[in-house]
C-alpha cells in the first residue's frame, strides 16, 4: 500500500517489518478470514535496516516529525534528549501496551486495509500514561463527505502479554474486555468508544487532518446515519505457535461473538520490544 499522509504535518509508510511477518495456515480454529495469527520476526531476522525503522515507526507514535523538530528548536535541546525525558515511556506495562495496539493498528491498515488515525499515543502529558478509551478503531468509508450505510468501523480490544507465550490468557481478557466496547447508538456520546472517537475527532483537528475529523463526527453520529460497527480482538503473546495454541485452547465458537480475531505471536517480542523503545529516543 501507499504512504498515508496527514496533510501538512505527518507521512505513514508502510513498516519494512510487516514484509517479514508470517501468517500461519488454517487449523480447526484459525481460518485465515476472520480469526488470523501471524508470527513476528526473530531478533536475528531483523536487519539494523529493519530495526531503525520500526524504531522509528514507533517513536512517530507519541510525537510527529514536525511537532518534534519545532519543540527542539524552540527549547535547544537534544532530540535524545527530549524524547528520552519527556516523550518515549519507560514503564515496562506502558511500553508493552502500546507497542501491542501500534502492532494490530498495522494488521488493520497494511493487511486487513483499514485506516486508522494514528493519535491516540502523541502528544501525552505523562508519557507513561496511556490514553483511556477503546484501544484500536479502524474504518472504511466510501466518501468522507457522505453517510453511506455501508461505511464500516471496526472496534478492537488489544491485550498484550509480552513476557509470556500463554495465548490463553492474553485471548480470554481481550475477550471479556472487548465488551466494554459494545455500544448503544442512542448513547454513544456517553459510551467509551464515542469518548475514543470524540478525542479522535478533537486531535485530528488539532493537526490540521480535517478528513479524519469528518469521518469521526461522522461515526459518532451513527444513530442518525446507520453504518456497520464491528468488534474484535488483537492478542500478542510471546510464542511461535500461537495458531497451535490457539487451536489447543480454544474452539472455534468461542469467537461467534467477534467478528475479527487477529492475534500475534512472536518468541523474541520482549526482545524486540526492548530494543525498538532503546532507539525509539535516536
Amino acid at each position: 500500500m501507499g504512504s498515508h499522509v496527514t496533510p501538512g504535518f505527518q507521512q505513514w509508510d508502510q513498516p519494512k517489518y510487516v514484509d517479514s511477518l508470517v501468517e500461519c495456515p488454517p487449523n480447526s480454529v484459525v481460518d485465515c478470514l476472520k480469526i488470523k495469527c501471524y508470527t513476528l520476526p526473530k531478533i536475528g531476522e531483523c536487519s539494523d535496516v529493519i530495526m531503525a525503522d520500526w524504531a522509528l515507526h514507533v517513536r512517530r507514535h507519541y510525537i510527529f516529525d514536525e511537532k518534534l523538530r519545532s519543540v527542539v528548536r524552540r527549547r535547544s535541546v537534544a532530540v535524545e534528549e527530549y524524547l528520552r525525558a519527556s516523550v518515549i515511556p519507560d514503564k515496562r506495562e506502558t511500553m508493552s501496551g502500546d507497542f501491542g495496539e501500534m502492532l494490530i493498528a498495522d494488521l488493520l491498515e497494511y493487511i486487513e486495509n483499514y485506516r486508522v488515525p494514528r493519535y491516540k499515543h502523541c502528544d501525552r502529558l505523562d508519557k507513561n500514561q496511556s490514553e483511556r478509551g477503546t484501544d484500536v478503531i479502524g474504518y472504511r468509508v466510501s466518501d468522507p463527505r457522505s453517510n453511506d450505510a455501508k461505511d464500516e468501523l471496526i472496534v478492537i480490544e488489544v491485550k498484550a502479554l509480552t513476557s509470556s507465550g500463554n495465548i490463553k490468557t492474553v485471548v480470554n481478557k481481550a475477550k471479556k474486555d472487548s465488551k466494554k466496547d459494545r455500544v448503544d447508538l442512542g448513547r454513544m456520546e456517553k459510551s467509551r468508544l464515542g469518548m475514543t472517537l470524540d478525542y479522535l475527532e478533537r486531535r485530528s483537528c488539532d493537526y490540521g487532518d480535517s478528513v479524519t475529523a469528518v469521518i469521526m463526527q461522522r461515526f459518532l453520529k451513527a444513530a442518525e446515519f446507520p453504518c456497520v460497527i464491528r468488534y474484535g480482538i488483537g492478542a500478542i503473546a510471546a510464542t511461535d505457535k500461537s495458531s497451535v495454541l490457539i487451536e489447543k485452547k480454544h474452539q472455534y465458537d468461542e469467537f461467534d461473538t467477534l467478528d475479527k480475531v487477529l492475534v500475534l505471536g512472536g518468541v523474541d517480542v520482549a526482545e524486540l520490544l526492548t530494543r525498538i523503545y532503546e532507539s525509539c529516543t535516536k
